[in-house]
Parts: structure tokens; sequence; C-alpha cells
């Protein structure tokens, strides 16, 4: 997901060097415009490609992830936050490839100290706590209160929150570093 969310933000790279945020701006369209279409249709790619995941694990091996409206919401909060680190870390790069770049090293670091690779209840209690300084971590303890738990939409209210609050200070400290960017366009 991490991946697939930074081609919003790097995108933007793309267009600023090749002149065409440059000619967008001159029509008058509002940069907010911009940047709201990139980043709501690649939000939207990746919720639909997690959707996919969650629809064919569900159907074909018959995985049960909790109520459907609660996979959803965790599903959502997830990519805000995720959207909101990949636009972090491509706002501040000079380059289309020092942000794809800066995106596989923290989307990999992400998922080690989440837990995506180990489970995070078999860690001692310091990584336990490490892994809930990313959104990683937070989807799934949310997770593993649908599935493991038996748990619904109101237990997720803690992991949902979280992931908003990430996604929030990660796309505000990344305003400047675009502003910067269209400055230069």
């Amino acid at each position: 997901v991490f991946f697939l969310l930074g081609s919003a933000p790097r995108s933007l790279l793309r267009e600023r060097d090749a002149g065409t945020l440059a000619r967008m701006r001159a029509t008058g369209t509002p940069l907010a415009a911009v940047l709201a279409g990139k980043v709501l249709a690649v939000g939207v790619v990746a919720l639909v490609s997690m959707s996919v995941v969650w629809f064919v694990t569900w159907w074909v091996f018959a995985a049960p992830w909790g109520p459907p409206l609660a996979v959803l919401a965790l599903l959502v909060a997830f990519t805000f936050g995720a959207l909101g680190v990949a636009t972090l870390v491509s706002a501040y790069a000079r380059t289309e490839s020092q942000a794809d770049g800066a995106i596989t090293v923290t989307a990999f670091l992400l998922a080690i100290l989440g837990g995506n690779f180990l489970y995070v209840g078999d860690m001692p209690e310091l990584l336990q706590r490490i892994a809930l300084a990313t959104p990683n971590g937070w989807a799934l303890r949310g997770f593993v209160v649908l599935t493991a738990d038996g748990g619904g939409l109101v237990d997720l209210a803690q992991p949902l929150l979280a992931m908003g609050l990430f996604g929030v200070a990660t796309i505000l400290l990344a305003v400047p570093g675009l502003r910067r960017q269209v400055v230069r366009a």
C-alpha cells in the first residue's frame, strides 16, 4: 500500500520537473484541487486493492476478517495513515528517484517495526510499544480486535483514532515540503 500511495506525491515531482504543474497553475486551477485529485485517485485505488484482498481471502479461503463495516473503517483509516506517511516522505524529496528510495526504505522499516513480518504479541514489551508508533501496528492491532477478540466497530475507536491522527500529523508535516515543490514549479 505504501508503494502505491507514494505514486501521488511522486507524480507531483514528475509534473514539476516536466513543467506540467506550472501549466496547470497557469490555468487558474487551484493547487489544492490538483493535490486533492491526485490523493483521492490513488487513495481509492489503494482502498480498492485492499478490499480485493479482503474479499478474495474471505471468499476463497473463508478467512474471517470481522464485521464488514468495521473492516472497511479499518482499511480506510490505514489508507489515510499510510497516505500521510508517503506524502511526508515524498514532500521533502528533490527527485522522483529520491522519493522512490525513501518510500521503499520507510515502507520496509514501518513493516518491520509495525509487526507485518513477525507477530507483535510475541515480541518484547518495548517492541510492542514501538509498533504502536506506526500505522501498520495500529492496523494490525485493529485486525486482532476484530478477528481474535471478536470485536466490532465500537471496539476499533483507539486504532481508528490513532491512524487518523497519524495521517493528519504526517500530512501537516508534509505541507511545507509540498509548498516548496510547488514554488519551484
